[in-house]
């Protein structure tokens, strides 16, 4: 007993680290027009967090608009949130957090930077006037600086010398608050760059900074625009998290062995309660937390199950089976094995009979498509089966790109499955079918 809750703690520790995000907003997903309103964004003029409902004679309200921006693996937005100054400030809440560190990361591009420093946003906690970190940008003349303030203390910037960033280019810049709780001042706020986020928290900063008062705890943040000094621009992606990532991206494709792609594919990996589809381009992402993964491929969903399956299949294992013509393809082999006994044979032809008149709707072995790892070398060409059906990942601990199953459609050892046939062709008979394929 005492071993297997040993188990479940250390399994608890693992994956606590890799909570979910304690806010995420890709406004991809919002409507255009005023923010205020949508998935617990506020604007509030009077209040310099910005939550709560607008107050005053005029309430006016950043907008979303169709802008698209993305950094690599990190996020693409199609929509983006428009900051233009004198606007009400705009912010929303978060869970609240009283220890270690928070990590706020924000995908923005801007079009114009004040000659003075100016708050961009501000992670708050207990109140909207209480600030426990913001972000600062200057003019830096042909590009801007980025810098961070604690509490009420004013902007800091690299002295030795800062990162001159782009205007009009899309940045990624992540504010750390990170709490000690020793003394009422020695809370670090710290502040990434342009950081790879295919790899870990890096060792190197901006800047990072302890001056100022200590938060007590922090559960909102703000753009705080009710003021004519403000950078315009958009944010793309707004995250807060408590570690620096909540998971790695691992990509990959399901393709066919002639490369068609496979999309609607289920990709599940081994410890993860989530799984993921592929697209119509045959890609899947899947965020996992740091481990040991083995990643498999299914799909039983074709709408036309004989998609593939035709009459040219059968004669192609027949003269396979009678030695006329042997298949050329490990792949094909593969296919021809509808009752998974691993050899082709006369029962593989009278099950693909079966699927293509309709009386059955999947093969013996319950599938209708089997997935290989397409870095898997054969030993016998001739001889396939058993293959590996799987791609294991071991410490996963860095963004992974590359992992490409070969989808094979159980039957079609021509590879002539099309992603376009969507439905049944209801051009043939059944008793016209019986005669196509010698029943």
């Amino acid at each position: 007993m005492r071993i297997i809750m040993s188990i479940i703690i250390v399994f608890a520790i693992i994956f606590s680290s890799y909570s979910q995000p304690l806010l995420y907003s890709n406004f991809s997903t919002f409507s255009q027009g005023n923010l205020s309103g949508q998935n617990g964004w506020t604007n509030n003029s009077s209040n310099a967090g910005g939550l709560g409902s607008c107050t005053g004679a005029i309430c006016t309200n950043n907008a979303i608009v169709n802008n698209p921006i993305s950094y690599p693996s990190f996020d693409i937005a199609t929509k983006c949130l428009s900051l233009i100054s004198d606007q009400d400030g705009v912010g929303t809440g978060f869970t609240s957090t009283k220890g270690g560190s928070v990590y706020l990361f924000l995908l923005c591009q801007f079009s114009n930077i004040p000659g003075t420093s100016t708050d961009l946003v501000r992670i708050m906690g207990g109140s909207n006037y209480s600030t426990s970190c913001r972000i600062y940008l200057k003019n830096a003349g042909g590009g801007f600086y980025a810098g961070v303030g604690k509490g009420a203390a004013s902007g800091v910037y690299n002295g030795s010398g800062p990162t001159l960033l782009g205007i009009s280019t899309p940045h990624l810049l992540v504010l750390k608050y990170t709490f000690n709780n020793v003394t009422t001042s020695d809370d670090v706020v710290t502040l990434y760059v342009d950081p790879d986020m295919s790899l870990p928290e890096p060792t190197t900063h901006e800047i990072q900074t302890s001056g100022g008062t200590d938060a007590v705890t922090v559960d909102r943040l703000c753009f705080p625009y009710n003021a004519t000094n403000k950078a315009t621009g958009l944010i793309g992606a707004v995250k807060v998290t408590t570690t620096w990532s909540d998971g790695f991206s691992v990509v990959g494709k399901c393709i066919t062995p002639n490369g068609t792609s496979i999309k609607e594919a289920t990709i599940s990996a081994t410890g993860a309660t989530a799984t993921v589809n592929t697209d119509t381009t045959g890609t899947f992402t899947y965020k996992l937390p740091a481990g040991n993964y083995t990643l498999k491929a299914t799909k039983n969903n074709d709408i036309n199950k004989t998609n593939g399956v035709t009459a040219l299949d059968l004669a192609l294992i027949q003269s396979h089976i009678l030695g006329k013509a042997v298949l050329n393809s490990p792949y094909k082999i593969i296919a021809g094995d509808v009752n998974g006994d691993g050899f082709l044979s006369a029962i593989d032809i009278v099950y693909m009979k079966r699927l293509i008149l309709g009386l059955d709707t999947i093969f013996p072995v319950k599938k209708l498509w089997v997935f290989v790892d397409s870095s898997y070398i054969f030993p016998d060409l001739q001889h396939p089966i058993p293959f590996k059906d799987s791609i294991n990942i071991t410490n996963l601990n860095a963004n992974k790109t590359n992992q490409t199953f070969y989808g094979i459609k159980l039957g079609d050892v021509n590879w002539d499955w099309s992603p376009l046939l969507l439905k049944q062709n209801p051009s043939l008979k059944q008793g016209k079918k019986e005669k196509e394929i010698g029943l």
